[in-house]
C-alpha cells in the first residue's frame, strides 16, 4: 500500500514540475475585429511566447464552430520563442449581430486547454458592449 501511495506521490510530483516549466503567455485572447458586413473573411494570428525552460508543445486546435478554421499553428516553441496560432472565420456562415466565436488549444502547460476569441457584430447590429464580454 505504502509503495503504491510513493509511486502515485511521484507520479503527481513529476507532473507538477513538468507543468511548471512549459509556460504559454499569449500577446492578448481575443481580437476585436469590429463592425463588418456578412460575408466578409477575418483573419488573424494570436501569438504567443513560450515563457519557460521547456519546449513548449501545440497538441490540438479545435475552433467552435464551422464557420471558423485554423489555417496553421506552431505545433512546437522552444524557451522564449514565440509561436502563432492563425485563425479564419468567414462571417457569411454566421447570424447577425453580435459575433463571438472560440479557438480552443491543447498544450503541455499546467492549464492544459486555453481560448482564444474573435469578435465583433456585422453593421447593421448595435447590441456589442463590453458587457457582452
Amino acid at each position: 500500500m505504502r509503495k503504491k501511495a510513493a509511486i502515485a506521490l511521484a507520479c503527481l510530483f513529476a507532473n507538477a514540475v513538468f507543468a511548471q516549466e512549459t509556460q504559454l503567455r499569449l500577446d492578448s485572447p481575443r481580437y476585436n475585429f469590429g463592425k463588418v458586413l456578412a460575408g466578409t473573411i477575418i483573419r488573424h494570428d494570436f501569438t504567443f511566447t513560450n515563457a519557460g525552460s521547456r519546449t513548449l508543445e501545440i497538441s490540438s486546435v479545435e475552433p467552435s464552430c464551422e464557420c471558423v478554421t485554423v489555417e496553421d499553428w506552431s505545433r512546437t516553441v522552444e524557451p522564449g520563442q514565440t509561436g502563432h496560432i492563425r485563425a479564419k472565420m468567414d462571417t457569411s456562415k454566421v447570424g447577425t449581430g453580435l459575433l463571438l466565436r472560440a479557438v480552443t488549444f491543447s498544450s503541455n502547460t499546467a492549464e492544459k486547454q486555453q481560448v482564444v476569441m474573435l469578435f465583433g457584430e456585422d453593421r447593421k447590429s448595435t447590441r456589442l458592449n463590453s458587457s457582452h464580454l
